[in-house]
């Protein structure tokens, strides 16, 4: 069997995780400006006065927005390389994943088909739009229920696929343990 490595959409997930940077950045911004409104940022100037910093109300705003649109740059440009390290390889007997940890550290997996009950695909609304799903595998005998395959392009097609590759591995390894259990017989000996 030829092995199958399976990696999200890369582009439509940078898409759908700038998206939410963008949204929170939104937020944050929203944020400060109703702060601005309700307190007042020249409520702080007495504070700052008192430590002898003097900044105008626009400088520190304009120093506010900025450091959130960088801060949101830098999580898009680690959210970047650590999509880009994700993989889901289908070997001949186990699942390999490599999935990010903490954006760019890599944590390897292997979990053998004995373990993989079934595939499954799901699709949210914006996953409809953009064409692509998650897929679900259930585990058994493993610490966590089930592996999450987020934001995968044809996840029905591969979801089939998957159920066909552990349909092949269960009917195989049957195959084995039954010709293992088989009975010699020697033929030398004579029939009574």
């Amino acid at each position: 069997m030829k092995s199958l490595v399976i990696r999200p959409s890369l582009w439509k997930s940078y898409f759908i995780n700038s998206f939410k940077v963008f949204l929170a950045t939104c937020i944050i911004i929203l944020f400060g400006w109703f702060f601005d409104k309700l307190v007042g940022v020249n409520n702080l100037m007495p504070i700052l006065n008192f430590f002898e910093i003097s900044i105008s109300r626009e400088y520190l705003i304009s120093r506010f927005i900025s450091a959130i649109i960088i801060v949101s740059f830098i999580v898009l440009m680690l959210i970047y390389l650590g999509l880009t390290n994700v993989r889901y390889e289908f070997l001949e007997d186990r699942l390999l994943l490599s999935v990010p940890l903490f954006f760019i550290l890599i944590k390897k997996e292997e979990i053998p088909y004995k373990n993989m009950l079934y595939a499954n695909h799901k699709k949210t609304i914006i996953e409809s739009i953009l064409d692509i799903g998650r897929i679900s595998i259930k585990l058994r005998g493993k610490n966590r229920d089930s592996i999450e395959m987020e934001l995968i392009d044809y996840a029905d097609e591969y979801a089939t696929y998957i159920n066909k590759v552990l349909n092949y591995y269960r009917a195989k390894k049957k195959l084995q343990d039954t010709s293992m259990n088989k009975p010699v017989v020697d033929k030398s000996l004579p029939d009574n």
